[in-house]
């Protein structure tokens, strides 16, 4: 029998079952406010009533609007309190009644439908007009809760899991544990190829491979993709417990190479395997796991096994020594900034200054600087700061230039971009002076999420900028999707000039040539040698920088340059 006849089979017994439990239930179904009915297929908490603030300051012809559109998908239990609710629904006048911890928070409004920083802070997630409320209503509301059940499961599963994985190690301290951190890969594109019947079976397959590993004890599933295992080994050296992992790993690959039978057609569904040995890797469980969960954040084509190194090891540390002292270090001025000249190609005069981030007395990488600030729920704060301290700098400065920053896509959120403008327009910088460098680790699902965002930072002026384009986290996909206007060239490319071998010049080449094609500005990153230069210069490139032409300044010697 064909795949697509079985789903359609399934999918009418499932549609049958519905139909029958639903009359069967038809008669058990309350009405709290004398109109609601439970959607079968909202789901929300078991069907649970949705509790609903409204207030009163809303008109009785939109609070009867607003209960029978929602009585249309929902079972209502209206509050009388904002935090006993799920929703809140509040009017233009109540700004201030909103609660920055409720996060599902509806703004009534009769004159607009904008959400303005003030209310994107405060934690209200979409406006809804009168004109609107049939239209909108019930697809926010929907669209609200799913997000929050969906992050509410991830939430509770990742920490279900450290709960039990401390539990485990508890018993024995001074015991070796092998732990692996266990990805499906591509499980996105599963979902939409297959549909999430298929995906969802495939969860449970690998679920049951790993319950059934003789000896070895399922910790946790983080998500319908991810699961944590922890094995007690005999091994008490570090190379035995690793040969052992590796093995463990091996065979769990092993047995999910037959997931054709699930899919009943040969399918190729990789598994990310990270292994990490407690004490040796980390003794403290929840950095165990964060590091075993560091090795697979990335898909791969092909099933792979990794394990912690010690520069992981020593970059946790680093992490960890950073969310300690971020907020400290933010209040008591102890991130400065370093500035690295760009220069036009044709005439090497001055052009544009990239602003680098720089802990003060510390070797840190910037990138790691803004992984905490993300974690730990700094990053508006990390931006204010970054933003207000280079207008102060700008404002010293007669001759104006181009200033770039580095941020991720994830953080232009819309609370995020209205800060940066304010800030900008408070110091009277001119926005076309400002490019946002936008890091190649920037996640597809982050750029079409806050797109709109970016947009607009550049319908004020700013210039956008695609930063290390060419690096191993960069792709095509930025440069359709990322309205910018610069596209900067990694070294990884630039070394490639001048390599020996032609193939590895022609790739480089092709690079350029595609650049140009887009009708882009190219700036070139990386230039050490006369050479590189040279030929940056042949292939096209605007702007030029590099440890030939500039290394990183401070203010001081900015200052005096300019």
């Amino acid at each position: 029998m064909k795949r697509g006849e079985n789903i359609a089979r399934e999918k009418i017994a499932r549609e049958k079952e519905k139909t029958k439990n639903s009359e069967i239930s038809k008669s058990e179904k309350t009405e709290p406010n004398g109109k609601a009915t439970k959607e079968e297929n909202l789901n929300w908490e078991n069907s649970r009533e949705l509790k609903i603030f409204i207030s009163e300051k809303i008109s009785k012809k939109n609070r009867e609007k607003i209960l029978n559109e929602l009585s249309n998908s929902f079972s209502i239990h209206e509050t009388k309190t904002i935090d006993g609710s799920d929703i809140a629904i509040l009017s233009e006048k109540e700004i201030d009644r909103a609660k920055e911890n409720i996060l599902s928070i509806l703004f009534v409004s009769r004159k607009t439908g904008k959400i303005n920083p003030e209310l994107t802070e405060k934690g209200i997630s979409d406006v809804i007009t009168s004109r609107d409320i049939q239209k909108k209503l019930s697809f926010s509301i929907k669209s609200l809760l799913k997000f929050l059940k969906k992050q509410n499961s991830i939430s509770e599963g990742r920490i279900d899991t450290l709960l039990k994985v401390e539990e485990e190690i508890e018993k024995n301290r001074n015991s070796t544990y092998i732990l692996l951190a266990i990805q499906i890969c591509n499980f996105d594109s599963i979902v939409i190829l297959f549909g999430e019947m298929i995906s969802q079976k495939l969860s449970n397959y690998i679920e049951k491979i790993l319950k059934e590993i003789e000896g070895e004890k399922l910790i946790g599933k983080i998500s319908e993709r991810k699961f944590i295992l922890l094995k007690k080994t005999e091994k008490q050296d570090y190379e035995s417990a690793l040969k052992e992992a590796e093995s463990l790993a091996k065979r769990i690959i092993k047995s999910f190479e037959n997931i054709q039978k699930v899919y009943e057609k040969e399918t190729n569904i990789p598994l990310n395997i990270g292994v990490a040995i407690y004490p040796y890797d980390n003794d403290k469980t929840e950095e165990l796991v964060h590091l075993a969960e560091e090795l697979i954040m990335k898909d791969t084509s092909e099933s792979k096994i990794s394990f912690v190194s010690d520069e992981m090891k020593n970059r946790k540390y680093i992490k960890v020594k950073i969310l300690n002292q971020l907020l400290r270090a933010i209040e008591e001025k102890r991130l400065l900034f370093a500035f690295q000249p760009v220069y036009e190609a044709k005439t090497m005069k001055l052009k544009m200054i990239e602003v680098l981030l720089r802990w003060k007395g510390e070797e840190i990488n910037p990138e790691d600087i803004l992984e905490a600030t993300y974690i730990s729920g700094l990053e508006k704060k990390l931006i204010e700061y970054m933003f207000v301290n280079l207008c102060e700098i700008l404002q010293k400065i007669k001759k104006r230039y181009d200033f770039s920053v580095n941020l991720h896509m994830r953080n232009l959120t819309k609370g995020v971009v209205y800060k940066i403008m304010n800030i900008i327009s408070y110091y009277g910088v001119p926005p076309t002076n400002i490019c946002i460098e936008i890091s190649e680790k920037s996640k597809p699902d982050e750029i079409i999420e806050n797109k709109q965002n970016l947009l607009m930072l550049k319908n004020t002026g700013m210039k956008i900028a695609i930063d290390d384009f060419g690096s191993k986290e960069s792709s095509i996909f930025q440069i359709r999707e990322i309205p910018a206007d610069i596209v900067k060239v990694d070294r990884e490319i630039v070394k490639l000039l001048t390599s020996d071998e032609e193939e590895k010049r022609k790739f480089a080449e092709c690079i350029f040539l595609m650049l140009k094609g887009t009708g882009k500005k190219i700036v070139v990153e990386g230039i050490e040698t006369e050479e590189e230069l040279k030929e940056s210069i042949r292939l096209g490139a605007d702007f030029v920088q590099g440890f030939l032409l500039s290394h990183p300044i401070g203010e001081e010697e900015l200052l005096s340059m300019i």
